[in-house]
């Protein structure tokens, strides 16, 4: 990124009057901020002074352009906006204050109202928060178990998803494996759209943290296990809780199918390591062999204007693949 000490001047000067700022100012001027980082530290007392009045826009500003000599006086500013600032603002407020100074009060206290309010975008918001907190967010257990009811009660897209977020923050913060089992198990267990398929995954992602507590969910994987859709993230799943009910030629033949149509390819990839070279026949070695050099795209689906980019990626990542199979003895 160009550096222009003429640009930093300008845009520290339409911050410091914040309520002059319209349209798409406030995020532009962020952005820049956030991408220069602590060269742009001068400018901290003009996003002190946004703050009030932009705190979504100007809280990851904040964090980029601190120094750690000022961190004191940001966390003030921080903690009021927290506490008593703009409503859509109050949780990046404490979220960054935690970043830059620990302390986690305000952020907990946020959490645990947007726990209470039982909305489910809410629910699964604050979860997700929680389990990056880890045991730091031991005060929420209570609140997080109350947060979702019976698994089999509302089986809507946004009821799984919190409850797939509160099941991998109740193992994140202490390891509550007999609470999030069944949430996953909800989850890993719903019908409908094609498009409730990221949710399945979402779930099978988060028993991989679960290893051999996962266990109790092996018979839903194992029922996800020939959808090409899944079968990446549910090979990676059954290798950690429960690798002795995979077939390992089987298994590759899956993923290198999932792959060849473009479904979900770069996590194909890894589960194929995870498996390991004895997995690997000498027609599974042709065929991975033909992903990572051939011409068609493999990623297909991607953004046109990213699609080489990505397609590159993807076959870089598959020669990397495949030397790490060669280095470690041919198979069968």
């Amino acid at each position: 990124m160009f550096r222009d000490a003429g640009l930093l001047a300008a845009v520290r000067a339409r911050l410091a009057e914040p309520d002059a700022l319209g349209g798409q100012e406030p995020y532009r001027y962020a952005a820049l901020l956030e991408s220069w980082g602590s060269e742009a530290s001068s400018a901290l007392p003009e996003v002190l002074s946004a703050l009030g009045r932009f705190p979504q826009q100007m809280t990851r500003a904040l964090a980029a352009v601190c120094a750690p000599g000022n961190r004191a006086e940001a966390g003030d500013a921080l903690r009021r906006a927290a506490r008593s600032g703009q409503p859509e603002g109050r949780l990046g407020a404490a979220r960054t204050l935690y970043e830059l100074t620990g302390d986690a009060e305000p952020v907990l206290a946020l959490l645990a109202e947007r726990l209470e309010d039982g909305d489910a975008h809410g629910t699964r918001e604050a979860a997700s928060i929680a389990a990056g907190l880890g045991p730091r967010a031991a005060v929420l257990l209570p609140a997080l178990s109350a947060a979702v009811g019976d698994p089999a009660a509302d089986r809507t897209v946004p009821r799984f998803d919190a409850g797939i977020a509160v099941a991998e923050a109740l193992w994140r913060i202490a390891g509550r494996a007999e609470e999030s089992v069944p949430l996953l198990r909800g989850a890993l267990s719903a019908t409908g759209p094609d498009w409730m398929r990221w949710t399945v995954s979402r779930a099978a992602r988060v028993a991989v943290q679960l290893g051999d507590e996962g266990r109790p969910l092996t018979e839903e994987l194992l029922r996800l296990l020939p959808d090409p859709h899944q079968t990446p993230v549910v090979v990676r799943a059954l290798c950690a809780v429960a690798p002795e009910t995979l077939d390992g030629p089987e298994a590759a033949g899956l993923l290198l199918a999932s792959a060849e149509m473009d479904a979900d390819p770069f996590t194909a990839l890894d589960a194929l390591l995870g498996l390991g070279p004895a997995a690997m026949t000498a027609e599974h070695r042709r065929r991975l062999t033909e992903l990572a050099e051939r011409d068609p795209r493999v990623t297909a689906s991607a953004v046109e204007g990213a699609t080489a980019s990505a397609d590159e990626r993807f076959q870089e990542r598959a020669r990397e693949v495949l030397r790490v199979f060669r280095g470690e003895g041919e198979g069968a």
